[in-house]
């Protein structure tokens, strides 16, 4: 892959350069083990609700403005932040039922890592480099690169980030056109948009030197929040991150940075350091990308992948340091057989789940248990377990799903202290025929020790207790 060594005259610096595309290309394919990893299991809960809201949408041809389905929320008005992308849901699963949605989620990863590569290709990297960093990268992304909507986040970020570096250039209404056309894709798959106008924003007086990068930088900035307006909630889409920020703030991915964790900690840092060599090369826009993920992550630590994804085009720019360069020449084929060995076991790992891709993850989720639900069931169910219930069971109204900023903070926070056993169920269990709770969790020890309840079907993820004898 590293066919040739490139001094550059105008600058003293080292690197390789592959002569043909082919370096490119098995750059983008390294990235293939983690995307079919990924699609071998679905990890999401929303994931189910969405399929399910998606084809609502489809079938009655509009956005839900309050709570279609029959349950505890049933009428209660809502947003829903993410139509867009649960409607392509949809029609994956139309085609192809949940392994169709998986690969429609792997599909996005490979479209991610290219425009990673293809940024750190316009960076000036080489694709031994890039494709190396990329793939060191994977462990701390893995997580993250599920199916669900804050993928439309990081496409459109990379992608605004593309635009926006060559701006203003040759045609610069065509580059606010661009813009503009990402922004309202962007505000209908997912409302992350005022995420974009900030980056746009903070790179305007980081390119003060240049006024007519800088003029456009701000006008750019304000295209995003206009162009997001077009979608059918209007304006409130722009507030609608705050909404779920207030109800989920309990949950994992809305936690602070904790810089006691590694899993925390580690990803951050290479945010930090990407931050650092995008200042070095005075790079404002990257710069202020960066540095809008870094202060997000520490707030969230569900902007720790856009951080790192970020961070991973400038990393892959240090073969342009003559002692890396160095190194990488001197050490290549030993670097080479390593990343293909790295590679290879990934792929060995990886590849046997294409025998179950778009299976629901067997930790958390139950297609078995849900079944087993009697028709018509007045059902107290799990936080996690209540999309698979929607989707699959469409004829049993949930008590709760994750859909946190329909419930509201309190009532998430009833459901967590409900399931882990700290408050008595009793309340919770008036008018309830069937329970279907997480099997570790403390309702479910509850349930099996009192009279009046029978255990109907259980597994390793979920158990569901029916009222009555057995």
């Amino acid at each position: 892959m590293l066919t040739s060594l490139h001094i550059d005259a105008a600058a003293p610096t080292v690197r390789f350069r592959d002569s043909t595309r082919t370096g490119w290309v098995l750059a983008a394919v390294a990235m293939l083990p983690a995307a079919v990893l990924r699609a071998g299991d679905l990890a999401e809960s929303d994931t189910f609700w969405q399929i399910r809201t998606g084809g609502w949408i489809l079938a009655h041809g509009v956005v839900p403005a309050v709570d279609p389905f029959p349950g505890a929320a049933a009428g209660r008005p809502w947003r829903e932040n993410s139509w867009g992308f649960n409607v392509l849901l949809a029609m994956a699963h139309g085609l192809g039922g949940l392994p169709a949605v998986a690969v429609l989620g792997a599909l996005l990863v490979l479209v991610i890592a290219a425009l990673v590569l293809e940024l750190a290709r316009r960076l000036g990297a080489s694709p031994f480099p890039a494709g190396l960093v990329l793939v060191a990268g994977v462990p701390l992304l893995i997580q993250w690169l599920t199916v669900r909507p804050q993928l439309a986040d990081y496409l459109a970020v990379l992608g605004l980030v593309l635009v926006a570096r060559e701006a203003p250039g040759r045609r610069p209404l065509l580059r606010l056109v661009a813009v503009a056309v990402i922004a309202v894709v962007w505000a209908n798959l997912h409302p992350g948009t005022l995420l974009g106008a900030a980056v746009l924003a903070l790179a305007a007086p980081a390119s003060l030197r240049t006024p007519r990068r800088a003029a456009w930088l701000l006008a750019a900035a304000v295209v995003v929040p206009v162009a997001s307006l077009l979608n059918p909630y209007g304006a409130a889409v722009l507030v609608q991150a705050a909404d779920v920020r207030a109800a989920a703030g309990g949950l994992v991915e809305w936690q602070p940075l904790n810089l006691f964790d590694l899993v925390h900690v580690v990803p951050f840092l290479v945010g930090v350091a990407g931050l650092v060599l995008a200042v070095r090369r005075r790079e404002p826009v990257l710069v202020a990308a960066l540095a809008v993920a870094d202060v997000a992550s520490v707030a969230a630590i569900r902007f720790l992948p856009l951080a790192v994804l970020l961070a991973l085009p400038v990393l892959a720019t240090l073969d342009r340091v003559p002692p890396v360069a160095d190194y990488l020449r001197s050490r290549r084929r030993l670097l080479r057989r390593a990343a293909a060995v790295a590679v290879g076991a990934f792929a060995v790992v990886a590849f046997p789940n294409l025998l179950h891709i778009g299976q629901p993850d067997p930790a958390r989720f139950s297609p078995a248990v849900v079944a087993a639900i009697p028709p018509g069931c007045r059902i107290l169910n799990g936080y996690d377990l209540g999309g698979e219930v929607l989707l699959e069971r469409p004829d049993v109204p949930v008590s709760i799903d994750s859909r946190a900023e329909l419930y509201g903070a309190a009532a998430v926070a009833r459901q967590s202290a409900l399931e882990a056993g700290r408050i008595d169920p009793g309340e919770a269990l008036a008018g309830v025929d069937c329970v279907l709770v997480p099997a570790r969790s403390g309702i479910a020890h509850r349930l099996a020790a009192e009279s009046g309840w029978h255990r109907e079907r259980a597994d390793a993820a979920a158990v569901l207790y029916v009222r009555g004898p057995a």
